[in-house]
């Protein structure tokens, strides 16, 4: 009975958050938008779509989906119910931290480990331990950051739930302080707030330097290939739903970017660029240095980064999507930065390429209707 109540109070407050910002990020796209008119029939096809998972929801969704892409269809998924019920069932929430963790990455894939970013400090539940997972004292770790480069960058974060760069520091030397954003301390004071703040468990790793073509238009900031997979309840055969490349206005500062800043250009399936691209909230451009550089370029070796990504899904039994983010680097190699396992960004997929499962709508919905959601907490009593 406890039990019962504990797992209501929870579902009902978790609904309610997301219910808000789903709402406050759906209103803050739309601003000095004007809302299309859609077809009566799609209108009413969306909601029965989605009225058979217990949800119906408002056009306001629909329109603007349809406003941005251009694309009429009532397969759009609203972002309240792909988070509500879609990735729930689909991905197994409780593992979702633990297999988004970037201190198990190497651990788990180990056959993919020189992709993931060179790691020369990690801290986990307090604890100390360098690049290889061997345990280190204070003064060893101490040591670890006197010696790192000045001539070069670092990423300072969260071993989990980074998303939209939260809580994502630059890390760089300078003598004897460290710079973190350009705010100096000292190493023993770092290493102090590491084991006791909110970076208790954390990567310190390179900040990789990108190949000619990520970095064309603005070289400071680390450009991303983002792809989106589902690996299908039907076939178990892994597909890539959408893919775009991010990357920095000119001269954008790093933490404007990493939130909500720089510009997404939709990739098509033989991996050429769309002739426009688009801002955090769907405005779109077509004609800057930006975007004439970059539209109907083909990004390199898009096909390995597919091949990759579709053999790591594989291995993810637990997650049917999951979010990837890939650079090519100096030496023109391939470069795993992320692996989402959960609140995985769908937005700008379907405001760029449409619907987000596109024809694979229907197997979702059916698989939802008739499989249960992971649990968000586990109760450790009856």
């Amino acid at each position: 009975m406890v039990k019962e109540l504990i797992d209501k109070s929870y579902s009902m407050a978790y609904d309610m958050i997301l219910s808000y910002y789903s709402h406050n990020r759906l209103s803050k796209i739309l601003k000095g938008k004007q809302l299309p008119d859609v077809k009566p029939s799609i209108e009413k096809e969306y909601k029965e779509l989605w009225k058979s998972l217990g949800i119906t929801p408002s056009s306001r969704f629909l329109k603007c989906m349809i406003g941005i892409s251009g694309i009429e269809s009532p397969l759009y998924v609203p972002e309240y119910i792909n988070f509500r019920i879609i990735e729930p069932t689909l991905n197994y929430i409780l593992f979702g931290v633990p297999y988004n963790d970037k201190n198990f990455f190497e651990r788990y894939l180990p056959e993919y480990s020189d992709m993931f970013p060179e790691v020369y400090l990690r801290g986990a539940n307090g604890s100390f331990y360098n690049g290889e997972y061997v345990g280190l004292t204070l003064a060893e770790a101490q040591n670890i950051l006197t010696n790192l480069d000045p001539e070069r960058e670092y990423i300072l974060k969260p071993a989990t739930q980074t998303g939209a760069g939260e809580n994502v520091i630059l890390l760089t030397v300078k003598k004897d302080k460290i710079l973190l954003d350009g705010r100096a301390v000292s190493v023993r004071a770092l290493l102090e707030s590491l084991r006791k703040g909110k970076y208790y468990n954390f990567v310190l790793q390179e900040r990789l330097r990108q190949s000619d073509w990520f970095g064309h238009v603005y070289s400071e900031a680390t450009n991303i290939i983002r792809i989106y997979t589902y690996r299908s309840v039907n076939t178990n055969e892994t597909h890539i739903l959408h893919s775009y490349f991010r990357y920095a206005g000119k001269n954008e500062k790093f933490q404007h970017y990493l939130k909500h800043g720089g510009w997404r250009q939709g990739i098509n399936p033989g991996g050429l660029l769309d002739d426009f691209a688009m801002d955090y909230f769907g405005n779109k451009i077509s004609a800057t240095e930006h975007a004439d550089y970059y539209k109907d370029s083909r990004v390199p070796h898009y096909e390995k980064m597919v091949e990759i990504t579709k053999e790591i899904s594989s291995k993810y039994i637990y997650h049917r999507l999951l979010g990837f983010d890939i650079i090519v680097d100096e030496s023109e190699k391939v470069r795993l930065l992320e692996i989402n396992t959960r609140s995985i960004g769908m937005l700008h997929h379907q405001m760029i390429f449409g619907p987000l499962f596109g024809e694979y709508t229907h197997e979702v919905i059916d698989y939802c209707r008739h499989n249960r959601k992971s649990p968000f907490i586990y109760l450790y009593y009856k």
